[in-house]
C-alpha cells in the first residue's frame, strides 16, 4: 500500500512539474451547482442515519466506507450520477481542510489546494465506486493535502530506507 502511494505521489509530482496545468475559473452559476450537490450529498447521508454528517474528515471516512460497501451494487445510472454529488462533497472537504479553490482543467472540475496540488474529486469518486477501496476517496483526500515538498520528503525517506544496510 505504501509503495502504491509513493508511486502515485511521485507521478503527481512529475506531472505537476513537467506540465504547466492551467486552472480556469468556474462561473458563479456552476459553483452554485457544486454547492447544491454538496448539500445533496449531506442530505443523502443524513437520510441514511448519519445525522451528524457534515463537511469534515470524520464524515468523509463514513462516506469512504459506505462506497466500499455499496459501490458495487450501484446501477450504471447511479455510478454516473453519484460522482457529481459526492465529488462536490469531497472537493469541499479538501478545500475546508487544506484551503483551496474550485477550477476547471479542460472539461473537468478540479480543486487546487493552497499547497498547489490539483485534485479531480469527481473522477476519484467514480473510480472508488467502480474499483472499490483500492481507489479510496479517503486516501485521495489525505494525499490532496500534501505539498510538493512533502512528496519529495516521502520519496527521500523511501530511498533512504531502501538502501539501508540491515546486516549490521
Amino acid at each position: 500500500m505504501f509503495n502504491k502511494l509513493i508511486i502515485l505521489l511521485m507521478s503527481l509530482l512529475v506531472t505537476q512539474s513537467v506540465f504547466a496545468i492551467t486552472l480556469d475559473a468556474i462561473p458563479t452559476e456552476e459553483l452554485e451547482i457544486i454547492q447544491n450537490s454538496k448539500n445533496i450529498a449531506i442530505e443523502i447521508m443524513q437520510a441514511k442515519g448519519y445525522e451528524d454528517f457534515s463537511v469534515n474528515e470524520k464524515s468523509l471516512k463514513i462516506l469512504d466506507v459506505m462506497l466500499d460497501e455499496e459501490g458495487s451494487t450501484y446501477s450504471e445510472k447511479m455510478q454516473n450520477t453519484l460522482p457529481q454529488i459526492f465529488g462536490s462533497y469531497l472537493g469541499e472537504v479538501i478545500i475546508q481542510e487544506y484551503g483551496g479553490k474550485w477550477g476547471k482543467v479542460g472539461n473537468d472540475y478540479v480543486v487546487q489546494t493552497d499547497a498547489g496540488m490539483i485534485s479531480f474529486p469527481f473522477n476519484k469518486v467514480y473510480k472508488h465506486i467502480v474499483n472499490g477501496s483500492e481507489d479510496s476517496i479517503y486516501a485521495f483526500y489525505v494525499t490532496s493535502g500534501l505539498s510538493f515538498e512533502n512528496i519529495q520528503q516521502l520519496e527521500t525517506k523511501k530511498t533512504n530506507h531502501a538502501t539501508y544496510d540491515y546486516t549490521d
